[in-house]
């Protein structure tokens, strides 16, 4: 009786828990981390150069990054004197649809959850 109790507490949280996910998925904007993470972890994922945003181990960007793999996006490289939040902004906001970048950058997170 007491396991049936818990696996049944077990299958209600994780209910819980994608629901949670699902619903953060599709409505939370976006955090002031992902727009540089996203476009930082394509340019290391797509074209191997991880000279953006040195501070930060490569992991979660380019994690970020499998999510997009697929899509047609623009990629385009930094201009002179721009600096790498404007130029993640430029890729999140203008050349791309950021929802759609945002969602698909957002799944590999909620499959690892």
């Amino acid at each position: 009786m007491r396991i049936r109790l818990e696996v049944g507490l077990v299958i209600g949280l994780l209910f819980v828990q994608a629901a949670l996910l699902g619903q953060g998925l599709l409505s939370d904007g976006l955090t002031s981390d992902e727009v540089l993470y996203i476009p930082t972890g394509c340019q290391q994922l797509f074209t191997g150069d991880y000279r953006g945003n040195p501070t930060h181990p490569p992991l979660a960007m380019m994690l970020a990054a499998v999510g997009l793999l697929g899509l047609d996006l623009k990629l385009s490289e930094r201009q002179p004197g721009e600096t790498e939040l404007a130029w993640a902004h430029r890729f999140v906001h203008l050349e791309n649809d950021a929802g759609h970048v945002l969602f698909s950058a957002r799944r590999p997170f909620v499959g690892l959850a």
